[in-house]
């Protein structure tokens, strides 16, 4: 079972903060990583970098079955569906039902 944000609304929407309207904040098909710098102070203090590489849905689901799995069950959540907020998408995208997050069940090909 695989469960994950869904990749349009996770990296390609947020809400205007003044108007409220939904904006596009990265094309779809761009795979370029994106850097997030962080710094760790409990045990060890250094600073890191999250790399985040970027796939669609298409690049996930073609992984799963190009690695001999067999597609039994796929499920899009809403953010309510998924009791999630998104502070990014805020009230629009939410009561618009755009998808959150998805599971995909999967079961090995012998």
């Amino acid at each position: 079972m695989l469960h994950e944000t869904h990749p349009l609304t996770g990296r390609c929407l947020a809400e205007d903060a003044d108007s409220g309207d939904l904006k596009i904040t990265r094309n779809y098909g761009d795979k370029t990583p994106e850097y997030d710098p962080f710094h760790i102070s409990d045990f060890v203090s250094q600073d890191f970098t999250e790399v985040d590489f970027q796939h669609t849905l298409a690049d996930i689901l073609n992984a799963v079955m190009e690695a001999d799995f067999h597609l039994e069950k796929y499920i899009e959540c809403s953010a309510d569906q998924a009791g999630f907020t998104t502070p990014a998408l805020g009230s629009n995208a939410q009561a618009g039902g755009l998808p959150h997050d998805f599971y995909l069940l999967a079961r090995k090909i012998d």
